[in-house]
């Protein structure tokens, strides 16, 4: 694994030979604004275009940060289409707190890639191997 981005919010690495992502969170004091979130979300989204990452796992166990509307917004026009057209898998590893607040339905979602046939599935987990595990697997 290679780290291509670190800064006092996010730490970003990539393992070429797997076309892998990993992205964790350390916005442990919530001191991360709005504007710097979406800064953040922003060289996410360039690295997976970038080096064509197909299959990233997302840590936020050490983050505290509340998306909001306007942030979910956000992440739905300005990086999620973007993303979309590399990605096959993503995995979200949180606080068991957090998961517990997200409906069934939503634990695992699928998405059709328009026009291409492919989809990308994603799944909240709150164990990272169990994220991994999943993650890799076929």
């Amino acid at each position: 694994m290679n780290q291509i981005y670190k800064s006092n919010h996010q730490i970003i690495s990539h393992d070429p030979d797997k076309s892998y992502l990993y992205l964790e969170f350390i916005d442990e004091d919530q001191s991360m604004s709005k504007d710097t979130f979406k800064k953040e979300m922003i060289v996410y989204r360039d690295a997976v275009v970038k080096h064509n990452i197909s299959l990233v796992l997302s840590d936020s166990r050490r983050s505290n940060f509340i998306m909001t509307p306007d942030i979910q917004e956000f992440i739905a026009t300005e990086v999620f289409p973007y993303t979309i057209q590399h990605l096959s898998k993503i995995a979200f590893v949180m606080p068991w707190n957090l998961i517990q607040k997200i409906a069934m339905e939503q634990m695992i979602e699928e998405y059709e890639v328009k026009d291409t046939g492919r989809k990308l599935i994603s799944r909240y987990f709150k164990d990272f191997d169990e994220a991994q595990n999943w993650l890799f697997s076929d």
